[in-house]
């Protein structure tokens, strides 16, 4: 293997053992480590009634040595720089997810990982070229891809245990909006809500966008809306008052927004509801 020629911080290992990754575990590149799933294991890796039992596929973005305990039986590990792939790895938001909300794949699903893998570490054994780089960084790619459509899958199917977490999510963000913190603090960010649920921000910001097809902050925009509507059909509150209390950064703005959201303006919207 020339992994070396290719670029210091490119290694793809196959059934390597906690000796063999460990030293790479201390390196600032994105990793995917793929285990066999075992019993002992499923609470470990966040494994539930909805998700297949044929592996676990885990991405982290770089300094791994948290992940230690996890890979003693791994069968595939690979470890890139960024710069080897066309899309920043924030494209791909499953290398921020904790440990416990990794991939399990289906039969199929682990053979199509397992095929790439295969593909990876076969060009690694090409005598380097000038295409040695290129096609590594392609066929990396054709991995992430798979991922995040398996990824997708996994969202799909885990959306009944994602469901008491969505009416969660909903109360916490109800009681910020009508504590007026919205005045004070402004939006709440993806970690607010996360620690809350025991997730990481990117796996919760990934599960507001797969449940509401919107954005974590346009979400809390139509919710801070539909507040203001509320506002001004139940309370007598001036709407410069209720505009404030809300977080808006003047009248003319939440007017605005409002109007654009119920073709009304405010005060017109109250006199005619």
């Amino acid at each position: 293997m020339h992994a070396d020629i290719i670029h210091t911080g490119f290694r793809i290992i196959k059934n390597a053992g906690t000796e063999g990754i460990s030293p790479l575990l201390q390196l600032p590149y994105p990793a995917v480590i793929f285990r066999n799933y075992t019993p002992e294991s499923e609470t470990l890796y966040g494994r539930r009634f909805y998700d297949f039992a044929e592996g676990t596929l885990i991405c982290s973005a770089g300094h791994h040595h948290h992940l230690l305990p996890l890979v003693s039986s791994a069968e595939w590990f690979l470890m890139f720089p960024t710069d080897l792939i066309r899309n920043p790895i924030s494209e791909y938001p499953f290398f921020s997810f904790y440990p416990q909300e990794a991939l399990h794949p289906s039969a199929r699903e682990k053979q199509t990982i397992f095929r790439c893998m295969e593909d990876i570490a076969q060009e690694t054994h090409q005598a380097a070229d000038r295409y040695t780089r290129l096609l590594l960084g392609e066929l990396v790619e054709c991995l992430l891809d798979y991922c995040t459509r398996y990824y997708e899958r996994q969202f799909i199917t885990r959306h009944p245990l994602h469901e008491p977490l969505m009416r969660h999510y909903e109360s916490l963000l109800a009681e910020y909006i009508e504590s007026g913190r919205l005045k004070s603090t402004g939006f709440p960010q993806a970690a607010y809500f996360s620690t809350r649920l025991g997730l990481s921000p990117a796996y919760f910001s990934r599960l507001i966008e797969h449940e509401t097809g919107k954005s974590l902050e346009t979400h809390i925009a139509l919710k801070r809306m539909e507040m203001a509507q509320r506002k001004l059909l139940e309370t007598r509150l001036p709407v410069k008052t209720i505009a404030e209390e809300l977080g808006f950064s003047s009248l003319p703005n939440f007017c605005t927004l409002f109007k654009r959201w119920t073709g009304m303006l405010p005060h017109d919207y109250r006199i005619r509801n």
